[in-house]
């Protein structure tokens, strides 16, 4: 089966991705649609790319923060001339591995990258969880249902909060080591023997969140990259002329981030169309023109993946 996958993975997800959209298209009035994308000002796509350009910026400052003794300005680099391996690797944490690898000096180098990476990855889902539950909180349109918006909202803000208190507080050290140590006592011989690199990696994370005040700015750009993010539909209300309020951007960004996590596609594709119809629906757009904003997107996600492949010929 993990050979099936290996060799199979990437076409199946693409597949998936293409029905999804398909399903999503032939279900919308395609004349509005083509009409909702024809009315697009002149100015949208500049400032569509200028808006992505700087999530990305954040995005790796965020690395940078949790990576000690890196240049910013390589970590950059490597961002922005491996935007093509979103279309082309199955997994967002392949294109994690592949761009530490692009940036690594030394194998000591990698593990503290890498570290940076998953702590990064940490604080980023956890802020993620706390602003949707937020977004929940205070959502007063009915998307969600009086009983469960209560209990969604909390679940949501206690699941982000604690790992963002295990890593901010910095009980980290005691947490990650008991937790090893746990493994390795459990662990056979033989097992034990092949997660010998996971000492390497622990002392790479538990150096990695010894910086609280990287952690903390690393945390506060993950929120201003939610609010960029949610922004987003500010834009797309603009363009497309509709109505939302910030707390329904605040709901509809993070929803619809927390299904692209899903592992069913490639880029989000289809699986992002298909989950921001249904949200922007429940606020009362019309799915035409939802559908329309959600696809306004690729252009940009299209520019941005044709310049680094080109930047990767370079690189040859």
């Amino acid at each position: 089966m993990k050979v099936f996958w290996q060799r199979y993975g990437y076409w199946i997800k693409l597949a998936v991705s293409v029905v999804l959209l398909v399903l999503v298209v032939i279900k919308v009035d395609a004349t509005m649609l083509m009409q909702s994308i024809r009315s697009l000002p002149w100015w949208y796509m500049p400032v569509a790319a200028g808006m992505y350009a700087l999530a990305q910026i954040i995005a790796t400052i965020r690395w940078w923060l949790l990576s000690p003794g890196t240049s910013l300005g390589r970590l950059m680099y490597v961002t922005f001339s491996t935007q093509h391996l979103l279309f082309l690797i199955p997994s967002s944490l392949t294109t994690d591995v592949v761009r530490v690898v692009e940036s690594r000096s030394s194998q000591e180098d990698s593990l503290s990258r890498m570290a940076g990476v998953i702590v990064d990855k940490v604080i980023g889902l956890s802020m993620l969880a706390v602003l949707f539950g937020v977004a929940v909180w205070l959502d007063d349109t009915g998307i969600v249902s009086g009983a469960a918006q209560q209990l969604l909202a909390v679940s949501a803000i206690v699941f982000g909060l604690l790992p963002m208190l295990v890593i901010n507080l910095q009980p980290s050290k005691t947490v990650v080591s008991k937790v090893v140590v746990f493994i390795y006592r459990i662990s056979p011989s033989l097992i034990r023997a092949r997660l010998s690199p996971v000492d390497d990696i622990t002392r790479s994370l538990v150096k990695t969140v010894g910086y609280p005040s990287r952690t903390l700015y690393n945390t506060l750009l993950a929120v201003a990259g939610q609010v960029l993010s949610a922004a987003t539909y500010l834009l797309f209300g603009l363009v497309f002329g509709f109505s939302i309020t910030l707390e329904q951007c605040l709901f509809i960004s993070t929803a619809a981030q927390l299904f692209a996590l899903l592992p069913i596609g490639i880029a989000g594709i289809g699986v992002r169309d298909a989950s921001l119809v249904a949200l922007l629906a429940s606020v009362g757009v019309v799915p035409s023109v939802a559908l329309a904003a959600s696809v306004s997107g690729y252009p940009v996600m299209v520019a941005f993946a044709v310049g680094a492949w080109t930047m990767s010929l370079r690189r040859r």
